[in-house]
């Protein structure tokens, strides 16, 4: 038992050891997504020794080598300070540039920040701008604050009317999200099912 046991891990280890070898080449001839996957293993430990520089180092390449998901998990190290100096404003830059690239989530971020003025002006135009992008995208995510500030504008409605055409409206958005497999729209289109106005 401990022999098989044994060879599992030296089998696990040398696979492993395969993988981050070729990711490493990869990336070196041009493959973002392969930097960024370099880049987690670096952030989390897996395999190597933990190192934030190393982590930055590789999503950095990442997000210049066009990568949208290396240019928000860029965008999250400087939100978090997380071996860099803690900045909103590199965080709403790297964010945006991970839109462009059409990575969903990183729109449905930007709409966050827009929403609380981090790193950019407050504006509610772009906030929704960036979550229609991020729902487009797929974001399950961005679905669901698309609904919640659609029903937001609700209690501005003085008529059953106008409230029942904001919960109209705000349906789709929660139930793409609960089709994209977040819990949450699926619990809020319930809610909006079974509520009567």
């Amino acid at each position: 038992m401990k022999k098989i046991l044994c060879a599992l891990v030296l089998f696990s280890s040398l696979a492993f050891s395969s993988d981050f070898e070729n990711y490493k080449i990869s990336c070196e001839s041009g493959n973002g997504a392969d930097c960024s996957k370099l880049a987690y293993l670096y952030y989390y430990g897996n395999g190597v020794i933990r190192s934030l520089s190393k982590a930055k180092e590789y999503t950095s390449k990442a997000c210049d080598l066009g990568d949208g998901e290396g240019c928000n998990n860029l965008a999250d190290l400087y939100y978090n300070g997380d071996g860099v100096e803690q900045s909103y404003a590199k965080a709403a830059e790297y964010t945006a540039k991970a839109c462009y690239l059409d990575y969903g989530a990183a729109c449905s971020n930007m709409s966050y920040y827009y929403e609380r003025g981090q790193g950019v002006e407050f504006s509610y135009k772009k906030a929704a701008e960036y979550a229609v992008k991020g729902c487009d995208l797929n974001d399950s995510i961005g679905c669901y604050n698309l609904g919640v500030s659609t029903l937001e504008k609700m209690g501005l409605s003085p008529t059953r009317a106008k409230a029942q055409k904001y919960i109209n409206k705000a349906k789709p958005y929660f139930k793409k999200a609960c089709d994209l497999g977040y819990k949450k729209g699926c619990e809020k289109l319930r809610e909006l099912k079974e509520l009567i106005i």
